[in-house]
């Protein structure tokens, strides 16, 4: 008999723990399964909830990782460590309806499937259980996402669906395992084009805990989405940092308008203090997005890394500085009513590429 992986990631999913091994268990008693938990080592203590049950049903396994979140690389760690061919990812929080499992596990065994998904939006106005923000985003997030596929999906978006673990082990490569929307990866990551099925069901209320669907989320998709497409180019975390930087240009810009225009200071003491707000506004931008993987959570490591990030910044703020006043104060700029936005752009373009490399590397300690 074949047997069924069931991959659940966790966070803060202390109370759904025992509800959803009974609903599994009651599921699918005619299949021969195991389910994994893979816990970001939550606060709540979901792992102890885990742990305990594990003891006593041999049904049940965990992963608890320290080093890692987010739930695509969560559903890789579960798939690596499965012990079946098919698995099946889920959600922790009961919304998505295990009734519907024994079908997907039929039809991938019998159709010999490689993938199958759970859709919300198979069935029209079958989506009451989303609020507003998550419907908005689905939709949305749908939208876009079937521009980027060949075969069109009601729901791109799922994260309820079945595989056969040896077609993600090939894939596995050229994922880019950013954010929350594994399936959409998946199926653009892979050299062969996938044969699946959608199956409909109904999609419950929360039964405990907090959605994860966050601003962390959004930005993490649209990463993804450039990822796929410009990531063999440069480097998805470079292009979220050059996003951010642009947000830091309009805050330098402000800052330095308020300076130069409103108080009238000179063009160095309002570019100074100008390139000093950006860059700590920058530091803690990126700390929240770009670099969010190794944020800096405690005081003290916030301090350290905002510290070096001054320092390393200060590099490429003094080449910064000197190129814009020497543009600002040029006879060929001199004529420009707006030249102050030439020689502003100059400096900020010259210290963006160093400004990364260097503090990538310094400031969050990324090896690579």
């Amino acid at each position: 008999m074949k047997k069924l992986s069931v991959i659940i990631p966790t966070y803060n999913e202390v109370n759904n723990i025992e509800p959803i091994v009974k609903l599994l268990e009651l599921s699918l008693k005619s299949i021969n399964f195991e389910i994994i938990f893979v816990d970001d080592n939550s606060p709540d203590g979901t792992i102890n909830e885990i742990k305990k049950l594990s003891e006593v049903n041999k049904k049940v396994r965990y992963i608890l990782r320290f080093d890692k979140s987010g739930l695509s690389s969560a559903v890789t760690d579960g798939i690596l460590n499965a012990e079946s061919e098919i698995c099946v990812v889920m959600d922790g929080d009961l919304q998505h309806d295990e009734k519907i499992i024994p079908m997907m596990f039929k039809k991938i065994v019998d159709g010999k499937l490689d993938l199958v998904v759970g859709s919300r939006f198979k069935r029209k106005n079958d989506s009451n259980s989303l609020n507003a923000k998550r419907f908005f985003f689905s939709k949305f997030g749908n939208f876009i996402s079937n521009s980027l596929l060949i075969n069109k999906l009601t729901d791109p978006m799922s994260g309820f669906f079945m595989i056969r673990r040896n077609v993600f082990l090939t894939i596995i490569p050229r994922l880019s395992q950013i954010g929350f929307k594994i399936l959409l990866d998946l199926i653009i990551s892979s050299e062969k084009k996938l044969s699946f099925q959608e199956i409909e069901f109904k999609f419950r209320k929360r039964n405990s805990g907090d959605s994860k669907l966050n601003y962390l989320i959004f930005w993490d998709y649209f990463l993804m989405l450039i990822d796929k497409k410009f990531g063999k180019l440069v480097p998805v975390r470079f292009i979220s940092y050059c996003l951010i930087g642009l947000i830091g240009v309009l805050i330098h810009i402000f800052s330095f308008l308020i300076l130069f225009k409103v108080m009238q200071l000179n063009f160095f003491h309002s570019y100074l203090p100008a390139m000093l707000i950006t860059m700590t506004s920058n530091f803690f931008i990126n700390n929240a997005l770009t670099f969010r993987h190794v944020q800096l959570l405690k005081p003290k490591d916030v301090m350290r890394g905002l510290f070096l990030y001054y320092i390393i910044c200060s590099f490429g703020a003094f080449s910064n500085i000197m190129i814009a006043t020497n543009i600002y104060n040029s006879s060929i700029f001199s004529n420009l009513d707006l030249n102050w936005i030439v020689a502003t752009f100059s400096g900020l373009l010259v210290s963006s590429v160093w400004n990364y490399l260097v503090s990538s590397r310094m400031s969050w300690r990324i090896k690579k």
